[in-house]
């Protein structure tokens, strides 16, 4: 007995276990906080209006790629320099590229005047006041990336899940006023909650942008060497996840297109369940990478826990959809039922997927970018033929996401043997 609580007392107190904890409790409020919004906002939308609102969500999943890239890229940078206490260039960092963004911000939004009403015409969105609050927010969630980067890197995951719980909240109530105004107003809502967000960040990371010393690095060429390989890998998985949406939405009629989108809604529930282990396995796998130690049995329990919470909710999919899709979007949804099972399995391949694949950025194995374009073309090809129905483009993810899955699991294994 005294062994199983010794064994149990060295597996709480493991980085991994704590930091996923802490994570897991801190983010059950925000992700409630999204669940509700989404349940509030579809609601008060309906389905046609709520199908819009859904494609040019996964629109911005996919514009958001380099939002992703960042996240990974500086959460990796920071953990490095923070190993060796080398503040200095963490803080040169983060002014560096919010400088950056905010001029490139500038020049997106400028270019977006001549994109918007091509982007509206293929999404059969009227309203192009839509596209410019859905660019608007992607900057400046860009920025706040950069500033909640320092905290995930450092490994201070308490301040994380605070600022991310408040601007679930603040998200959903600035929501739920301005899903009676339509989908335009719902954006402008997102976008002012994330500026909110931003600069709540920012107060929090204070002390790191003000340290004084000096930067010991002379170029970040290596950083954005890394980032390029790095954004074609997390394009990739993106993709994976969003691009069924806007073919729902350009090819099947708009209630389909909103039954599919409370469908890619409930499936995210699998990720963001699981997402607590992504987020403390990258800093701790990239802290190893930086020391030399290994860090394989880390990330083979990480995959391994991932597929059990996975496969616990995809049941509960498979057998209570009425009541599942009921709870959070009302009868309205109802006939989207018989494909829930299904959609939770390909959201588990996919979320087992990703798992992962932050491992092997942890890594610094960049080069998996090129299986996960080739997974995203495939998805591509394959959807363009087979989109007749709902049930055809589940069936396409599952196949895609369930050979990504070996084949990830064979590049990781050969991976750690070369590392």
């Amino acid at each position: 007995m005294r062994r199983i609580i010794s064994h149990f007392r060295k597996a709480a107190s493991h980085p991994l276990a704590k930091g996923s904890a802490i994570v897991f409790a801190g983010t059950m409020v925000a992700n409630a906080g999204a669940y509700l919004y989404h349940l509030v906002v579809g609601r008060i939308l309906g389905p046609a209006q709520y199908g819009e609102l859904a494609a040019l969500l996964s629109l911005s999943y996919i514009l958001n790629v380099p939002s992703i890239v960042l996240q990974t890229v500086v959460t990796r940078f920071v953990a490095e320099h923070a190993a060796k206490k080398s503040y200095g260039d963490i803080r040169a960092l983060v002014l560096r590229l919010t400088a950056f963004l905010l001029v490139a911000g500038a020049l997106c939004l400028l270019g977006l005047i001549f994109a918007a009403p091509y982007i509206a015409s293929f999404l059969h969105i009227k309203d192009t006041l839509v596209i410019f609050f859905l660019v608007t927010g992607i900057v400046v969630s860009m920025v706040g990336i950069v500033f909640s980067s320092v905290l995930q890197g450092t490994q201070r995951f308490t301040a994380s899940v605070v600022i991310t719980n408040m601007n679930s909240l603040l998200r959903l109530a600035a929501g739920a006023i301005a899903a009676w105004y339509g989908v335009a107003a719902t954006l402008g809502a997102n976008m002012a909650a994330a500026v909110v967000g931003t600069l709540m960040t920012l107060w929090i990371i204070r002390l790191v942008i003000r340290n004084t010393e000096k930067a010991k690095m002379t170029s970040l060429k290596p950083l954005f060497r890394s980032s390029v390989t790095t954004f074609l890998a997390i394009l990739g998985i993106s993709i994976l996840n969003s691009q069924d949406v806007v073919v729902v939405k350009h090819f099947l009629p708009a209630l389909q297109s909103g039954w599919y989108g409370a469908l890619a809604t409930m499936g995210k529930i699998i990720f963001f369940a699981c997402y607590s282990f992504m987020f403390v396995l990258l800093p701790i796998v990239s802290d190893r990478s930086a020391r030399g130690a290994k860090s394989g049995r880390l990330v083979y329990v990480s995959v391994a826990v991932v597929a059990v919470l996975s496969a616990g909710i995809t049941l509960g999919f498979f057998l209570l959809p009425k009541l599942a899709l009921g709870l959070l979007y009302g009868s309205a949804f109802i006939a989207a039922a018989p494909y829930l099972g299904l959609f939770g399995l390909f959201s588990s391949l996919y979320t087992i997927s990703y798992t992962i694949v932050i491992a092997l950025l942890g890594l610094g194995k960049f080069s998996v970018w090129m299986i996960l374009i080739a997974a995203a073309i495939i998805q591509d090809v394959l959807l363009s033929y087979f989109h007749a129905g709902i049930s055809s483009v589940i069936w396409v993810n599952i196949m895609v996401t369930a050979t990504l899955v070996v084949a990830l699991l064979l590049y990781y294994r050969h991976a750690v043997k070369e590392h």
